[in-house]
């Protein structure tokens, strides 16, 4: 058993998380750099959520794997638009439903472990975008639930993108993600 805070702390998921961000970037990066953002952003999460934390409690070997698999399989979430429309900085007043698939790094349909029930991965990406801000489902639903969904929410909208904050829920592995995350241009 680890403890949460220990877990948050540990050189094995600053590892992954670095090298899962490391992948992402589409240019050189100083990776000594990424690593200390990582370590000191888990820190601070850690200091700042000492209750949650400690109601977590202690993870098991199979629980620390699977968020350890999660935090590794980020960097293989890429949708592939399947309409005509995309997020824009329009109404905020207005709600609009955009689909997509997801798909892995080779190109296959699917979320991998994060959305996986038997031999299937759910790949059905639906976001609509409201006045209170982005709710996003993968399906299709699995025994009337989605395997993953969430919100995002607006914080910043200008000429570059859009960006914001993002929280989502995983039920095969009984968690949820939090952090923030931006569309290049507009």
């Amino acid at each position: 058993l680890i403890s949460a805070k220990d877990f948050f702390e540990s050189s094995e998921l600053h590892d992954a998380a670095t090298r899962t961000l490391l992948s992402a970037s589409q240019e050189p990066v100083d990776q000594e750099m990424v690593r200390a953002h990582v370590v000191e952003g888990f820190k601070s999460l850690a200091a700042a959520n000492p209750g949650i934390l400690a109601e977590v409690g202690n993870l098991t070997r199979v629980q620390k794997t699977a968020l350890l698999s999660a935090v590794k399989l980020l960097n293989n979430f890429t949708l592939k638009h399947t309409g005509g429309r995309r997020l824009s900085i329009g109404d905020e007043n207005a709600t609009s439903t955009y689909i997509f698939h997801s798909i892995d790094a080779d190109g296959n349909r699917g979320t991998g472990e994060l959305g996986s029930f038997g031999k299937m991965s759910v790949s059905e990406v639906t976001i609509a975008q409201g006045p209170s801000g982005i709710s996003f489902t993968v399906g299709p639903p699995v025994a009337g639930m989605f395997l993953i969904s969430g919100r995002m929410t607006v914080t910043s909208r200008n000429s570059d993108g859009i960006s914001g904050k993002i929280k989502a829920g995983f039920v095969n592995l009984h968690s949820t993600l939090s952090g923030t995350w931006h569309s290049e241009g507009v």
